[in-house]
């Protein structure tokens, strides 16, 4: 067990390589994160409902605490907002925020699937993909109409193919080192591609698809990388077992 644990680590090691490095020039300060985080959030709330049920929450809550422990800002604190819309969606913003519709949290069938999407939103956190967005746009808070466009921008932002695989792989290394089955955003984003016409025609899915790179595809991308992940524990493991020989 602990040779698989060894060889596990050590390919979340090799795979997180893949993935790009920011320098600190490239990034605001997080004091500067957390400000422009916080006051679209409120902004945000201005314009969408926030649910209250406490036992949609706490299953939003519960799987977040469990990401937020393993991923690469642990220093950060992660704000899960639940909101009371019931098209399927989910984003982040600066500084930590992640957003959950209730139409998103109906739709996953467990727990696992759930990690997956709240795990793909803390590696774009995580990436500061969002924050170099609003660096690149020169955003700014010193007006209420900067604010409002900077909060529809978080809320209908869409990242590149690139930002999206970055996301989709550290968020399955994610979900994966906090115990869930990495297949789960898979799965969720499979089910969700074959919904689409009967989602779209319930006005749920539009602004997820507009956001959204979803397909064959990108469920195929995902799935190989977490075989790539599995031969390479397998590895690692039998390379460790032979050493201890």
């Amino acid at each position: 067990m602990l040779l698989e644990i060894i060889a596990f680590s050590l390919g979340v090691i090799v795979f997180s390589k893949l993935l790009p490095t920011l320098s600190e020039e490239e990034v605001m300060q997080e004091e500067t994160e957390l400000m422009f985080g916080e006051a679209i959030d409120q902004e945000i709330r201005n314009h969408l409902t926030v649910e209250e049920d406490a036992t949609m929450n706490l299953a939003v809550q519960t799987v977040g605490k469990r990401l937020a422990d393993v991923c690469d800002r642990k220093g950060l604190v992660f704000k899960y907002v639940l909101l009371k819309d019931e098209r399927i969606n989910a984003f982040s913003g600066p500084g930590g925020y992640i957003y959950i519709t209730r139409g998103l949290l109906k739709f996953v069938e467990n727990q696992d699937e759930l990690a997956g999407i709240i795990g793909h939103e803390i590696a774009h956190v995580c990436l500061r993909h969002a924050v170099k967005r609003l660096r690149d746009s020169n955003a700014s808070l010193d007006s209420k109409e900067k604010l409002d466009e900077l909060a529809r921008f978080i809320v209908f932002q869409k990242y590149t193919a690139e930002c999206e695989q970055e996301a989709d792989k550290l968020g399955v290394i994610y979900t994966r080192k906090a115990g869930f089955d990495p297949n789960g955003l898979a799965n969720f984003f499979e089910r969700l591609y074959a919904s689409q016409p009967r989602i779209i025609s319930r006005g749920l899915f539009e602004r997820f698809l507009q956001a959204t790179i979803i397909g064959p595809e990108r469920v195929k991308s995902i799935r190989e990388y977490i075989s790539q992940m599995e031969t390479s524990e397998r590895s690692e493991t039998r390379e460790k077992v032979r050493q201890k020989d």
